[in-house]
């Protein structure tokens, strides 16, 4: 799992940033500057939309799959 991946799934969840910031050993606005990026990346504006797109994602993987 590629760093990128790793963020997405620790924003996914109810972590806070202070935690993930540590989890990556680098400063809270580190995080965020990187969360930023993140977001511009996958086209999200807000963690809540981060968690909807994840989710929505997860739910065509198991359709797929079925």
């Amino acid at each position: 799992m590629c760093e990128s991946e790793l963020l997405t799934e620790l924003l996914y969840g109810r972590q806070t940033v202070s935690a993930i910031s540590r989890r990556f050993f680098c400063s809270e606005r580190s995080m965020y500057r990187w969360i930023r990026r993140l977001y511009d990346e996958l086209g999200v504006r807000s963690r809540s939309e981060l968690r909807s797109r994840v989710a929505t994602r997860r739910h065509a993987a198991l359709v797929a799959g079925a």
